[in-house]
């Protein structure tokens, strides 16, 4: 093997036993890094509580289900717990002694979360600790969901909602109540939910569709996705929608008014009782609003006289 430089028009080959002797010797070193954080294998628990009040889950790394059995006469959970350590032993040991704990609180909520044990070298929890929780219940009054990495899916359930997760996404099928929906990285598809209602995700599309009857305020903020909002007949009130980078679409359904559109901006008013008002921006991606056309009245039958 020889290396070639070229000097001022003087090609020389220098050899690497020449290129050793010049510099003395060559010493190349490899090292692999071990992963110091085990995974341990998962391990399944359930537990259960008696059934209503508000829902309270607690949550690091893991994701979050909470979906309506009406069968059901208790709230039942089911998790699954992975556990980090710094041996595969301390790890399948840690996942054996973590514990499901659904309890009720003083004012009657119900709290669901993992309590995982301690490491070896007295860290509270390892990177790799995480519980995906799956919850059902016949009745709940609200619900209030905390994760730090995992996505949340809640249907079927009335009261307030408020889910919040800084990775993952956001999926609602069904919510009686005022919801609240945050996540930092992440889609939110949120369909048939009550009002007043607040989207919010920096990093992922939106999807919202208002439950039919609903009436109040809608608030939806993206830093990078589209937005598309749906509002039911029972919806009336003032729409203003804005993007930095996209297209802004509104659809009236035959009862909006004072429609005013540009490219990035619009705004309109919806025809009907309500002065609800219904706010979407977003910094990167298009924007559709459409509100839903009144049903067609039919004419009135007459009976001919007989």
């Amino acid at each position: 093997m020889k290396f070639t430089l070229a000097l001022r028009g003087t090609t020389l080959f220098l050899s690497i036993a020449a290129l050793v002797a010049v510099a003395g010797c060559i010493t190349v070193e490899s090292s692999t890094v071990a992963d110091p954080d085990h995974r341990s294998i998962p391990v399944i628990t359930t537990t259960s509580v008696a059934d209503g009040g508000k829902l309270l889950v607690d949550g690091i790394n893991g994701r979050v289900t909470v979906s309506r059995d009406p069968t059901l006469s208790k709230l039942e959970v089911s998790a699954e717990f992975h556990c980090g350590g710094a041996t595969q032993a301390e790890s399948n040991d840690r996942v054996k002694r973590t514990r499901l704990i659904a309890e009720r609180t003083a004012d009657g909520a119900i709290r669901v979360h993992a309590q995982f044990p301690a490491l070896q070298s007295g860290a509270a929890h390892s990177p790799s600790d995480s519980a995906n929780l799956d919850i059902r219940a016949a009745r709940l009054d609200g619900i209030e969901i905390a994760t730090t990495n995992g996505r949340i899916k809640v249907e079927g359930f009335a009261g307030e909602l408020k889910a919040r997760t800084s990775n993952g996404g956001i999926r609602i099928n069904g919510h009686s109540g005022p919801v609240l929906l945050q996540t930092s990285n992440g889609a939110i598809d949120a369909r048939n939910i009550g009002t007043p209602a607040e989207l919010e995700t920096s990093n992922g599309t939106v999807e919202a569709q208002l439950a039919s009857g609903q009436d109040g305020p809608v608030s939806v903020r993206t830093s990078n996705g589209g937005v598309r909002l749906e509002l039911p007949v029972s919806w009336s009130g003032h729409v203003e929608a804005e993007t930095s980078n996209g297209r802004v679409n509104l659809e009236g359904g035959g009862r909006s008014k004072n429609i005013a559109l540009e490219k990035a901006h619009g705004t309109m008013d919806i025809d009907g009782a309500g002065k609800s008002k219904a706010s979407i921006l977003s910094s990167n991606g298009n924007v559709r609003v459409t509100a839903l056309a009144a049903p067609a009245q039919s004419a009135p039958t007459t009976t001919p006289p007989k």
